[in-house]
């Protein structure tokens, strides 16, 4: 193209590439697009990368369905003692009344 008389402004133009990318093809036609492109650097080192790998083995258990879950909850609740739930509802109205003098007035939900 610079044999016919174009710029590499032109020529980037008319091929829809930057003048960067003209000029370095220009400079080197044979080699023009075998480099690899470079790779980002990694965010996670080794250590922090195994460290992630062993908490998966401290994780609680996974559900595979909703069945398990609700399963599970319904174990869960089962395990709490009914005196404990009979003194959450009694002491339900004294929790409100905290939270309504606190936030000046009904919170809006």
């Amino acid at each position: 193209m610079t044999q016919l008389g174009f710029s590499t402004l032109q020529m980037s133009r008319r091929i829809t590439r930057s003048r960067c990318c003209v000029r370095n093809y220009a400079r080197d036609t044979m080699a023009h697009g075998s480099a690899k492109p470079t790779r980002l650097p990694r965010i996670v080192n080794d250590r922090d990368e195994r460290s992630v790998r062993m908490s998966g083995h401290f994780l609680p258990e996974q559900f595979q369905t909703v069945g398990e879950l609700k399963d599970a909850v319904t174990k869960e609740w089962d395990k709490l003692q009914s005196s404990y739930l009979e003194s959450l509802t009694q002491s339900m109205s004294n929790r409100l009344c905290q939270v309504m003098q606190k936030f000046v007035g009904p919170t809006p939900y």
